[in-house]
């Protein structure tokens, strides 16, 4: 009986950290970027959708490393349903998943990937997760926005004066409303701003794609419409459906 009992005192701890691992934070997957009935009800045959190459050769396209975290996967999971760690085509690029390490990694992990690139066209796409943003006080607020600074001035190095690659940085990313608080806001904001400057003093090699506005709403929370959740600050798919048509025409536009 104790050794049972043991048992099933371990197992349920073993439930609750899994639990806990799919619902908190930027972690690699969730369940709602692997299912569910919108992409089940998702059309096979799209003007945009992604190509699949069924024969095993390579994809053909400029290529585009797009590097991030769970939002970055379920973008990929968005595009491949059976398979999100495939290359996704769309139009002339070929885009790659790249999944970065947490900051103050972050950008060690991006200047590993590009040091691998042999393709000199290659575009490189940063963006930090919704949980690499801190709010609460203006204080946090402030540290934490030092910081991304100091890591996009690292990706910039390791992109652009090292590899003389173009690099798009997406803006920040939002929350849902009930993880949302003023200074968090203040922080996504300013850091936008600073944002817009930096790739102004920067104008042929970077570029911002502009993720905030087409997921914001107002009062600077991830949009109802879009959350998987409304506990669940990743986007939902109809949130990547409005992504893909202001992304794929911010690449062509520029590209």
């Amino acid at each position: 009986m104790k050794v049972s009992k043991r048992l099933g005192i371990f197992a349920c701890f073993g439930l609750i950290l899994l639990t806990a691992s799919l619902f908190f934070g930027c972690g690699k997957k969730t369940s709602d970027q692997q299912s569910g009935s919108a992409n089940e009800e998702r059309e096979v045959v799209e003007e945009a959708q992604t190509e699949e190459e069924s024969d095993g050769t390579e994809l053909s396209g400029r290529p585009v490393f797009m590097m991030g975290r769970s939002v970055m996967y379920g973008w990929f999971s968005h595009w491949n349903p059976d398979d999100a760690s495939k290359p996704a085509k769309r139009g002339d690029f070929v885009l790659y998943y790249k999944e970065l390490s947490t900051p103050p990694d972050i950008a060690e992990s991006v200047k590993g990937y590009v040091d691998e690139i042999d393709a000199d066209n290659t575009i490189v796409f940063f963006k930090f997760c919704f949980d690499d943003f801190a709010g609460s006080s203006r204080s946090e607020a402030k540290a934490n926005l030092s910081d991304n600074k100091k890591y996009i001035q690292q990706v910039f190095k390791a992109v652009v004066e090292e590899r003389g690659l173009k690099l798009i940085i997406g803006n920040a990313l939002p929350r849902v409303e009930n993880y949302t608080d003023s200074q968090l806001v203040w922080n996504h904001r300013t850091f936008n701003n600073w944002l817009e400057d930096f790739a102004a003093e920067h104008s042929a090699e970077v570029y911002v794609f502009d993720q905030y506005s087409v997921l914001s709403d107002s009062e600077g929370n991830l949009k109802s419409e879009y959350a998987a959740d409304p506990e669940d600050s990743h986007p939902n798919d109809q949130a990547y459906s409005d992504l893909d048509d202001s992304f794929f025409s911010f690449l062509e536009e520029n590209f």
